[in-house]
């Protein structure tokens, strides 16, 4: 942290955002010329770098082009004299952002890293222990669907199914017999993930970037009650 505290004092045009060892820049175009602004902020970076005795890796960095247009601006970045990988979809603290802004990509990636891990759970847990299913389930493919859930919360059938169908195939794993006599769906409650169970969680997200106060006591009982009366709503057949 103390290395990378004044980096973004280096960079005049650009927007930057830091967490640990991981460094985001960005910049809104309208026009190619503008793109020479962002190189010459990455040209002010590689002057920071050699004043700390550091040096970025050109191979670990990526450049994704976000844009609604048909016919998008091309701009190509260097760093070291070499060209960065336009890729259209990254990585940022463990989230995929798409080009097209979309969550599709993100979705995708962790609905198969969730399927990979109750795989593996399946075929080394063999003692038949509700409990001890539950528990490995919740403790390890869960949070796979939840990290983050907040911002990327599905909003389509499909994005919605897709994650369900996970929790369909836990609960047939966790209670087998159950599931034969009253089918996955009526049983899924207690295994729904974060973006399934509640929208709690989302409105006090909002509240919070609207209002920019953590501690408000007021905001935080006004959106809770909000979620209160949303919840209650829902359950009205």
């Amino acid at each position: 942290m103390i290395y990378i505290n004044d980096l973004p004092e280096r960079v005049s045009s650009s927007n930057v955002r830091l967490f640990a060892d991981d460094t985001a820049v960005y910049l809104s175009l309208t026009s190619a010329s503008e793109s020479k602004l962002l190189q010459q902020d990455l040209t002010e970076l590689e002057k920071w770098e050699s004043a700390w005795d550091m040096s970025f890796n050109p191979s670990k960095c990526q450049v994704v082009h976000i844009s609604k247009r048909k016919t998008p601006i091309d701009t190509c970045y260097l760093l070291h004299n070499t060209k960065l990988d336009s890729v259209t979809s990254a990585k940022y603290l463990g989230v995929t952002i798409s080009n097209d802004l979309t969550w599709n990509t993100h979705i995708d990636n962790i609905t198969k890293k969730a399927n990979q891990t109750l795989g593996f759970l399946r075929r080394n847990i063999k003692v038949h222990s509700e409990p001890l299913k539950s528990t490995a389930y919740k403790t390890l493919v869960r949070p796979q669907l939840e990290y983050s859930s907040t911002v990327w919360s599905p909003h389509t059938e499909s994005s919605i199914s897709q994650i369900e169908s996970i929790q369909r195939r836990a609960a047939r794993w966790v209670k087998p017999e159950t599931a034969k006599d009253v089918g996955p769906s009526v049983m899924t409650g207690k295994f729904r993930s974060g973006p399934i169970r509640n929208s709690k969680t989302s409105v006090l997200l909002t509240g919070k970037i609207f209002c920019q106060n953590d501690n408000d006591f007021f905001l935080r009982s006004f959106f809770t009650s909000r979620c209160q009366f949303h919840e209650r709503y829902r359950r009205i057949p």
